[in-house]
């Protein structure tokens, strides 16, 4: 019938209105209803000399250093799995194209992205797998996110009974650093404004470098994922500009990013491509693509890397420059060895969370970069 589709997207059968935003909800359901499905392709999938770590919500990190070999695969992923394209199914593997990496991030330690993708028709999108050096890197950089980020007088977190949140707290929703983004207004204020990490923003810059691109960070809004959290579908269009990027790094469980299309400029809705984003994964959506629609339906239980959860045991937790740890909001941990340890206290609060950073421009380049010039390197 006119203006009544039916197609398929990556697992998700759409039958519905001719509409782009009515589409996007329809994928972003079918994933959300079938998150354990996927997480359980994701496991079966992980190559065969690494684990993924299974703990029970009750379970202490001491009580589960057995390791769980994977389980077989179970068959063809319903999403674009960049670690298993031959997976994937064959309509979204078709889309995917390699984009040509840029000898800038030479100078840094932390990253060496050997591989970029982009997606045929999402002009801008590109994904980097796992471009960060070795597991313990990883686990630097989200013992930052869940602990330094989330804490002291430069970020802000979300309320909980008029009280903020605060490091490693299951309650935790969400911090922002530089800008502040004001939730309500939807918008950013110069006069609500904290110093921008430079070292933040020195990864944020070298991995768009990494593939030609640029960035001059302002804010980051940290997205901290537990069990059945999710995002809806939205676009990013508070920056004052959208000529730079927004770089999206991950750690911890994957998770599942739907991306939809650009309907002003495609022939007719585009079908939303649904991705699987893996920890240590980071997404660059700019260009054309930097106001699609973006969602995240699902966290995937019981997906964190093995090598990652040893790597975060090992983190020194005051190298953070975060000082003592004081473990009065992580709800979820518990145990008295967790609370003499704090990187046992960090692995088990990333045994059930995602985190996700993402690093946004806000001013036009001229100005974001004459008010850089005193914390960004030139």
């Amino acid at each position: 019938r006119p203006g009544v589709v039916a197609r398929h997207v990556g697992g998700a059968l759409v039958v519905g209105v001719d509409d782009e935003t009515e589409i996007f909800r329809s994928v972003w359901k079918f994933y959300k209803r079938n998150a354990a499905e996927i997480a359980s392709h994701v496991r079966s999938t992980a190559q065969q000399s690494t684990t993924t770590r299974t703990v029970p919500q009750s379970q202490s990190v001491a009580e589960s250093e057995t390791e769980r070999p994977a389980p077989r695969a179970l068959g063809p992923i319903p999403c674009l799995d960049f670690d298993n394209l031959d997976l994937s199914p064959p309509s979204l593997r078709a889309l995917v194209e390699p984009v040509q990496i840029c000898g800038a991030q030479s100078a840094s330690e932390d990253i060496s992205v050997s591989s970029a993708f982009t997606i045929r028709g999402r002009p801008g999108f590109t994904f980097l797998p796992k471009p960060f050096v070795n597991s313990d890197i990883e686990a630097f950089w989200a013992s930052k996110l869940a602990i330094k980020f989330a804490s002291g007088s430069d970020a802000e977190r979300n309320t909980v009974n008029g009280a903020m949140t605060g490091a490693l707290d299951a309650r935790l929703r969400w911090s922002t650093l530089g800008f502040h983004y004001r939730w309500k207004q939807r918008e950013y204020s110069e006069e609500h404004c904290s110093p921008f990490p430079s070292d933040l923003a020195k990864l944020a810059i070298d991995l768009a470098a990494s593939v030609g691109d640029n960035i001059v960070p302002e804010t980051a809004i940290i997205n901290y994922y537990k069990r059945k959290a999710t995002m809806g579908g939205h676009r990013d269009d508070a920056e004052w500009t959208d000529e730079a990027p927004v770089v999206a790094i991950s750690f911890g469980n994957a998770g599942v990013y739907v991306l939809g299309g650009d309907g002003q400029t495609d022939e007719g809705p585009p079908p939303p491509i649904p991705v699987i984003v893996r920890n240590g994964d980071v997404v660059l959506l700019g260009g054309k693509s930097r106001m699609n629609l973006h969602g995240v339906p699902c966290m995937l239980e019981n997906t964190l890397p093995d090598s990652f959860h040893r790597a975060l045991l090992r983190t020194n937790i005051p190298d953070l420059g975060c000082g003592p740890l004081r473990p009065g909001g992580a709800r979820s941990a518990g145990g008295s060895e967790a609370k003499e340890r704090p990187a046992a206290l960090l692995a088990q609060y990333m045994a059930d969370t995602r985190i996700n950073v993402n690093v946004r421009q806000v001013r036009a380049r001229a100005a974001a970069l004459q008010a850089a010039r005193r914390v960004l390197r030139p």
